[in-house]
C-alpha cells in the first residue's frame, strides 16, 4: 500500500491487479474484492479469463492515525478462465454466504457480479480446494454493473442497457438486507414437517 494523503490510499501494483475495476466489502466489514478487467492487455490477463482478488482490512494504527482502515495486498485471487468471450469481470456486489451445516452460521459469502460471457455467481472460499463458480448466466451484451434492488430485483447494466431478473423468495431477504432470518425459519419449518411426517408413518405402522 501507498498512502499519498490521509485520505486516500493506492495500493501498489503487484504485478498482477493490472486492470482494478468492480470493488466491494463484506458484510463483516473484514475483506474487500477488487476485480481485474481482463482484456489480454497482458499475459497473466488475457481475454476471457476473471480475477477477483481479496484484500484484507486491517483494523491497526492507521485506524487511529488517519481515521480508517488499510488494505492489506492480496496474494490468493479467485480465477476462473471462461474462454475467449466478450466481456470481463466488472462490477460486482459481495452477498452472505451459508455453510452446507444446519447451524445457521454464516460462512464464506458469494459474489455476484458480471464475467466474460455474462452474469456469475463465486463461492469466496478458496478457489484452489473449492470449484468457484457456482451458477453462471449467459446475457446477450457485455455486463458492465449489479445492483441489488430494495424491491427484489437485480439490476445489470451493459452496452447502454438495463436489464432486470427477479429474485427468487426464498433468496429475496439474504440478497437485499444480508439477514439470515428467512433461512432459520425455514430450516424450522423443515423440521416441523419432517417430525410430523415421521410421527404420521409412526401412527400409520402401529
Amino acid at each position: 500500500l501507498e498512502r499519498k494523503n490521509p485520505n486516500i490510499t493506492v495500493l501498489k501494483n503487484n504485478g498482477n491487479t493490472t486492470r482494478p475495476n468492480g470493488i466491494d466489502i463484506t458484510p463483516d466489514g473484514e475483506f474487500a474484492y477488487i476485480s481485474n478487467c481482463c482484456q489480454g492487455h497482458d499475459p497473466y490477463c488475457p481475454r476471457g479469463r476473471g480475477i477477483w482478488w481479496k484484500h484484507k482490512i486491517l483494523h491497526n494504527e492507521s485506524w487511529e492515525e488517519f481515521g480508517h482502515p488499510t488494505l492489506a495486498n492480496s496474494h490468493v485471487p479467485i480465477i476462473i478462465n471462461f474462454g475467449r468471450t466478450s466481456g470481463c469481470a466488472d462490477g460486482f456486489k459481495v452477498i452472505p454466504g451459508l455453510d452446507d451445516d444446519d447451524d445457521d452460521v454464516p460462512s464464506s459469502p458469494m459474489i455476484i457480479g458480471s464475467c466474460p460471457g455474462g452474469l456469475c455467481i463465486l463461492d469466496t472460499r478458496d478457489w484452489k480446494l473449492y470449484e468457484p463458480l457456482l451458477a453462471y448466466l449467459g446475457m446477450p451484451e457485455r455486463v458492465s454493473n449489479v445492483a441489488v434492488g430494495g424491491d427484489g430485483y437485480l439490476y445489470i447494466t451493459g452496452e447502454g442497457k438495463l436489464w432486470r431478473l427477479k429474485i427468487h423468495e426464498d433468496y429475496r431477504e439474504l440478497m437485499i438486507t444480508g439477514r439470515y432470518s428467512y433461512i432459520m425459519e425455514q430450516r424450522e419449518r423443515d423440521r416441523k414437517r419432517k417430525t410430523k411426517e415421521g410421527g404420521d408413518e409412526k401412527t400409520r405402522d402401529d
